[in-house]
């Protein structure tokens, strides 16, 4: 979540509250007759909720599913609760509190990204809420901190909780038939830093992503990199394969490594998909520049 709970305003009815919210310039939930006004986001939450979004959408291609970002309220019918997740799934038909549209009943899948104002709330509060939802099978908390990802999955009977850590991770959400790979989650400040010095400079500059090209949207700095001839998009992968896997990730790095005359890599988790390709890199007698874990 992306907001911190401020004191509450008057109390209104559930129909008041939904006219207002749709004349305001700020988000607000609703609980119990009470208004709560809702703060904005960190860079870091917006970037994390922009790769996410990404991922599912890229994988959601030619399926009944939908990704629904944080313009899209959420009530909680069992509880009463009004809500702006950060993100949600919804594989199915969608069904909505009025004619307006706005407001979705039946998330598949919710996304939180944590922050330190609100993880309590997200991790308590609100997760006992979320719970009560017949349509939710899984409840995913996002780390802004670190790369880590829990999953709560509703199991008939319980829920069950699997936890991803470091970005060699790749979380895999069976209800939604999606994965995804923490290093597609997180942007690596010492990759970032790295691609932001390569991209100011003159030489020449090949960037390959893990999904195709067509209909990415470029960074400006891309952008910019590109009409001065210094930047070349290279993929493997053809115009309709939108869904970005571990295995994408993997296909993308190997050809790398296979195409590159020297090779350094910025960050590598001990035992990850990176530490392995390193050695398979040895193997080939690429030349090989590693930061130490």
């Amino acid at each position: 979540m992306s907001t911190a709970l401020a004191q509450p305003q008057s109390l209104l009815t559930p129909e008041v509250y939904r006219a207002a919210e749709r004349q305001a310039a700020n988000r607000s939930e609703y609980f119990n007759g009470q208004v709560y006004a809702m703060a904005g986001a960190s860079r870091e939450h917006v970037a994390i909720v922009a790769n996410l979004t990404y991922l599912f959408v890229g994988q959601f291609k030619g399926r009944p599913c939908s990704t629904l970002g944080g313009d899209m309220r959420l009530k909680v019918s069992e509880t009463g609760l009004y809500t702006y997740p950060d993100l949600m799934a919804l594989c199915g038909e969608p069904f909505f509190d009025d004619d307006q549209q706005d407001t979705l009943l039946n998330p598949t899948v919710i996304v939180e990204v944590l922050s330190d104002s609100t993880e309590r709330y997200d991790r308590g509060d609100k997760f006992a809420h979320y719970r009560r939802l017949g349509s939710l099978h899984g409840y995913l908390l996002v780390s802004q901190r670190r790369p880590r990802v829990e999953h709560y999955t509703w199991r008939g009977e319980e829920w069950s909780l699997r936890e991803i850590d470091g970005l060699g991770g790749v979380m895999r959400l069976p209800d939604l038939g999606c994965e995804l790979p923490l290093t597609e989650i997180y942007d690596s400040p010492i990759e970032r830093d790295c691609l932001h010095i390569l991209l100011r400079g003159q030489q020449p500059l090949i960037i390959c992503p893990a999904g195709t090209l067509d209909g990415m949207r470029l960074p400006r700095a891309w952008q910019t990199a590109l009409n001065a001839g210094c930047l070349l998009l290279l993929s493997p992968f053809e115009t309709t394969s939108r869904r970005i896997t571990a295995e994408s990730v993997h296909h993308r790095n190997t050809l790398v490594a296979a195409l590159a005359d020297q090779v350094f890599i910025a960050h590598g988790v001990p035992g990850g998909q990176i530490a392995a390709l390193a050695a398979r890199m040895n193997a080939w007698r690429v030349p090989l520049i590693q930061n130490p874990p």
